[in-house]
């Protein structure tokens, strides 16, 4: 059986991280599952963490009155959901729901705050690895966007 420490060293966005680094996550950090349809986080809801899949999908969906929940996108092993833990008043702006089971390393914000602010050093180097996925994500709802302006019109 892995440690936390450990499974965080495999994953993708802990890729070249500092061993100090990744033991100050680690003390944040818990196991948690997810069975399909429940969700990981609700809109406007507290974000007090962000989830490391290790196997399964997730959908981050938005309520639109006219359209219904549509998928924004859907993310599986290897990639990482919620910054809202990052930035005041953090709260959830997405719906995540499990399409499947979801294996994840849970992390908490507010533990994780506090050590970035201890250790400015680990906090730049976390957000610049969520500046990354943040751009992604921006990129990837600005494509389906357009997708669904150029269906509606």
């Amino acid at each position: 059986m892995q440690t936390i420490e450990q499974l965080l060293a495999a994953h993708p966005f802990y890729l070249d991280m500092k061993p100090e680094y990744l033991a100050e996550l680690a003390a944040c950090a818990q196991l948690k599952v997810f069975k399909a349809n429940q969700k990981l986080a609700t809109v406007d809801q507290s974000a007090d963490a962000f989830y490391v899949i290790r196997s399964g999908r997730v959908a981050i969906e938005l309520e639109t009155p006219p359209r219904g929940r549509i998928t924004l996108q859907t993310l599986s092993t290897g990639e990482v959901i919620g910054w809202s833990w990052l930035f005041p008043p953090y709260r959830w702006e997405f719906d995540v729901r499990a399409i499947d089971t979801v294996h994840t390393v849970a992390l908490d914000g507010k533990c994780l705050r506090g050590k970035c602010n201890q250790n400015l050093e680990m906090g730049w180097d976390l957000m610049q690895r969520f500046s990354r996925i943040m751009a992604a994500r921006i990129k990837a709802t600005r494509l389906q966007i357009l997708d669904v302006y150029r269906a509606g019109a």
